[in-house]
């Protein structure tokens, strides 16, 4: 038998303790974002000054919406696609 000192109770119906997963993020800093992005913090503040990543407004510090970062890279891809596609020769 356990002694006092390291017995624990535990409740016949208890369910186990798992840890919680961290929330998702809806907003990322300019940090964040640039890390996701591949590209370097001043790139990030250039994007949001030609308004191309457009921050929450009216907080203290600029929070960028998931959805600014995903739209971006989209952008992207679908850039690189068409590129590729135009740059292919015909078959012979």
């Amino acid at each position: 038998m356990k002694s006092s000192a390291t017995a624990r109770f535990e409740h016949p119906g208890a369910i186990a303790a798992t840890p919680a997963a961290a929330p998702e993020k809806l907003t990322y800093s300019a940090a964040d974002a640039a890390v996701l992005l591949g590209v370097s913090r001043p790139t990030i503040y250039r994007l949001l000054a030609r308004r191309v990543l457009i921050p929450i407004p009216g907080l203290r510090h600029q929070r960028i919406p998931k959805k600014q970062v995903r739209r971006l890279v989209e952008a992207h891809i679908r850039s690189v696609r068409s590129a590729s596609e135009r740059n292919r020769t015909p078959p012979r």
